[in-house]
């Protein structure tokens, strides 16, 4: 599974880390093209209760992450398509997940929603 990079804001930070630091930018954005994997329908990625389907598909459409830093609060939030490495060994254990795509440097996008984050740490 491979993800290209389209465009960002944020060059300096990993491509992986989808919350702005304390201090740091008030707002990311992000867009991406390549491999989804969304997994649906289960609590946990890496124990018991793996998702019961994955959505695992290429696309070349343009998929957007948005990242922000609440003003005051010591939260932030995202929304849109994330990135994440497919390189834990648990990812096998999900449905239609081909373990020939787990590996060191795979990724992929989810789509995903999180508003309010801790990033007081």
């Amino acid at each position: 599974m491979k993800v290209k990079i389209l465009y960002r804001n944020d060059p300096e930070r990993s491509d992986t880390d989808p919350l702005p630091e304390l201090g740091g930018r008030k707002w990311i954005h992000r867009i991406y093209t390549g491999s989804i994997c969304d997994p649906e329908y289960g609590s946990d990625w890496f124990g018991p209760k793996y998702p019961t389907r994955a959505n695992i598909k290429e696309t070349t459409d343009e998929c957007h992450f948005y990242a922000w830093k609440w003003p005051f609060i010591d939260k932030a939030g995202y929304f849109g398509w994330k990135l994440y490495g497919v390189d834990s060994e648990a990812y096998k254990n999900w449905p239609q997940m081909d373990p020939k795509e787990v590996f060191e440097g795979s990724q992929a996008l989810c789509f995903t929603c999180r508003p309010f984050a801790d990033i007081s740490k």
